[in-house]
């Protein structure tokens, strides 16, 4: 019997270690909630997600991405309760590594945090990319990451 063809999610003839801006969501297999949940924000205050210890584990390496990938910045990032949003710009500074093997090497730590403590695999296989563009594509992404867990919020509560 044969296997079903996955889709590609990268772009064919793209070169994913040039210079740029990349907005990258990565899901947990089967959109399993175990970072967190959102929690209402008060009066004033935005709703937010309040992490659960592999939530903040997973930010942690969030922001030591930086750090273990020279050449790597990550601008902008949203932990959800079953998903994670980030802004990768890739500066080139000090060579540098590829989109992918960043997301790679991230995507592999984490998942080892998570089966030391559950015995199961954290992510789903692959993780969605788009490329920025421009200013506007930047700023539209930006945006739906900040906004992420309002969203969330008001579709499960009704409450806008």
């Amino acid at each position: 019997m044969e296997q079903p063809k996955r889709k590609l999610l990268r772009l064919k003839e793209y070169d994913y270690s040039q210079n740029g801006a990349y907005f990258v969501t990565i899901c947990t297999k089967d959109r399993a909630p175990v970072f967190g949940h959102i929690v209402g924000g008060g009066l004033r205050a935005a709703p937010y997600v309040e992490l659960t210890s592999i939530g903040a584990a997973v930010e942690q390496a969030i922001l030591t991405i930086p750090e273990i990938n020279p050449g790597v910045e990550c601008e902008i990032y949203c932990i959800m309760p079953d998903h994670v949003h980030l802004m990768v710009v890739l500066t080139g500074r000090h060579g540098g590594r590829p989109l992918p093997e960043v997301i790679k090497r991230f995507k592999s730590y984490t998942d080892h945090l998570y089966r030391e403590i559950s015995g199961a695999p954290l992510w789903q296989r692959g993780y969605y990319d788009h490329v920025i563009r421009n200013q506007q594509d930047f700023d539209a992404a930006a945006e739906y990451i900040q906004t992420n867990p309002t969203r969330r919020w008001e579709r499960q509560t009704g409450i806008p």
